[in-house]
C-alpha cells in the first residue's frame, strides 16, 4: 500500500471467521440435554445424540477509511457475524419412558465499528495496528421441541423465543496489506473484541402440539435452574419479572458475552 495523501478514502470489504465466548449461549445449547434428563428419571441417553456447542462464527463487513496522514487512518465499518446450531438429545428410561429434545440456536450480531489505523512502511507491503469501539445490536432466535412419552401420557411441546439486546463493544488487532495493482490491495488480519450484552428482551410462545394451546410471554430472556425428579435442569424463560417458584434453584438473566477473536482477509479499493 503505498503512502495515503491526507483525505484519500479507501474501501476495505471483508470476509472471515472466529470463535467468541457465548457462555451463555452454550448454556442454552446443553440445557436440551439437562431438561430431558429430568423426565426420565433414571434413564440413558440414547447413543450417538446430542446437541453441539455453537462453534465457528462467521464475520462479513465493509468499511470506509479516510487517510488524516500518511501513517494514520480513520474507519467506520458495517459488519454482519453470527451462527447456528441445531442437534437433538434423546433419553430412554424403564417402562416404555422416553424423552426427546430437538434445539435450533442462532445469534445475529450487526456491529457498528469506528477504528483508527497506523500503518507502518510507506511503500509495498504495509503493517498496521488498529484500535477502537462500537455498537454491537444483536438478536437471539430459539427454537425447541421436546417430547415425553410413556405408558401414561404423551406430551409434544414447542417453544420458540426471539431476543433483542445492544452494547458498546471495544476491539484491536493487527494486520497487514499488500499490493497488487495501485488501486488494489488484498490485506489480513486479527481482531479481537471485548463485548457482553446484558439482557435480551423479546417474546416467545409455548405451543402443546396435541391440544393447540398455547402460552406467549414478553420480557427479559431468563435462564433458569430447576429440579424435577432428583435431578437438576436448565431451561430458558420470557419474562416480565424474575421467574419465581418452588421447583426454581437459581435463576439469572441471559447474556450475549460476544468477546472473542475473528480472522479476517479481503480487499482494499482505492476511490
Amino acid at each position: 500500500m503505498d503512502a495515503a495523501t491526507p483525505g484519500r478514502f479507501m474501501l476495505k470489504l471483508s470476509l472471515g471467521g472466529g470463535r467468541l465466548n457465548l457462555d451463555d449461549i452454550s448454556a442454552v445449547v446443553r440445557e436440551g440435554e439437562s431438561s430431558a434428563a429430568t423426565r426420565v428419571p433414571g434413564g440413558t441417553m440414547v447413543p450417538g445424540s446430542g446437541i453441539p456447542e455453537p462453534g465457528p462464527c462467521y464475520d462479513a463487513g465493509a468499511e470506509l477509511l479516510v487517510f488524516l496522514s500518511p501513517r494514520w487512518a480513520l474507519g467506520l465499518e458495517v459488519a454482519l457475524n453470527g451462527n447456528t446450531k441445531m442437534g437433538q438429545v434423546g433419553w430412554m428410561g424403564s417402562e416404555n419412558t422416553a424423552a426427546r429434545h430437538a434445539s435450533e440456536v442462532r445469534h445475529t450480531v450487526v456491529p457498528i465499528r469506528l477504528s483508527a489505523r497506523y500503518f507502518l512502511g510507506r511503500r509495498g507491503f504495509r503493517a498496521y495496528a488498529l484500535a477502537g469501539a462500537g455498537l454491537y445490536p444483536g438478536r437471539l432466535n430459539l427454537i425447541q421441541k421436546d417430547q415425553v412419552r410413556s405408558i401414561t401420557e404423551e406430551s409434544l411441546m414447542l417453544f420458540v423465543a426471539q431476543g433483542r439486546g445492544t452494547a458498546v463493544g471495544l476491539h484491536a488487532g493487527v494486520g497487514a496489506a499488500f499490493p497488487l495493482t495501485r488501486r488494489l490491495r488484498v490485506f489480513v488480519e486479527a481482531v479481537g473484541q471485548s463485548v457482553r450484552i446484558a439482557s435480551l428482551n423479546g417474546g416467545g410462545i409455548i405451543q402443546d402440539l396435541k391440544t393447540g394451546l398455547d402460552d406467549w410471554n414478553q420480557g427479559e430472556f431468563w435462564v433458569v435452574t430447576f429440579e424435577r425428579g432428583g435431578r437438576v435442569g436448565k431451561k430458558v424463560v420470557v419474562a416480565s419479572e424474575q421467574p419465581d417458584d418452588p421447583t426454581i434453584l437459581q435463576a439469572k438473566k441471559l447474556e450475549m458475552d460476544l468477546s472473542g477473536w475473528t480472522l479476517r482477509a479481503g480487499i482494499i479499493i482505492g476511490l
